[in-house]
């Protein structure tokens, strides 16, 4: 593959550039993780910047240009993603001497669920979301020749999401 083609050439204030060499420091600063006198923030810092950086890192890679929104965006996605890592893998990184909030006994399922919303509000807010039609009314139908059709999809799609659950 030719990665001097234009589709994957970047301009250097692309997000692509800042992403992957901020993964890569905090990569080697994750190193604390294993020694006994690293404080929490320490862990915490290593942990937010991974996650956050790594995630932006994939999303950067396949979206060229992101918005300062949604850059910011998926930052605490990412970072809440590793924590949720951090909490599944909590038995495996007991047993390897890893240090994370979650080994530290800082971080339970509850605070990582709660994180994603709450964080992710505010920044969500200022993020613009396609519109969306209004609901129709009991009765009405739109005017336009597909809308049966795509009605008849997402019926569908519900029907099936209600009895697979």
């Amino acid at each position: 593959m030719n990665c001097s083609n234009s589709a994957w050439a970047r301009d250097r204030g692309d997000p692509i550039h800042t992403a992957v060499s901020a993964v890569h420091r905090y990569q080697i600063q994750a190193r604390c993780q294993r020694d006994p006198s690293a404080s929490q923030f320490a862990l915490a810092e290593v942990t937010r910047h991974k996650g956050g950086h790594g995630t932006l890192a994939v999303f950067a890679l396949v979206r060229p240009n992101l918005g300062r929104h949604e850059q910011e965006l998926i930052l605490e996605i990412g970072e809440t993603l590793q924590l949720l890592d951090d909490y599944l893998d909590v038995d495996e990184d007991r047993r390897n001497h890893t240090r994370t909030l979650a080994t530290e006994g800082q971080l339970n399922l509850e605070e990582v669920c709660r994180r994603l919303p709450s964080r992710t509000r505010p920044i969500a807010m200022g993020h613009r979301l396609p519109s969306r039609r209004k609901p129709l009314r009991p009765g009405t139908r739109r005017q336009q020749p597909d809308a049966g059709s795509a009605a008849a999809g997402f019926r569908s799609r519900r029907a099936g999401r209600r009895s697979s659950g």
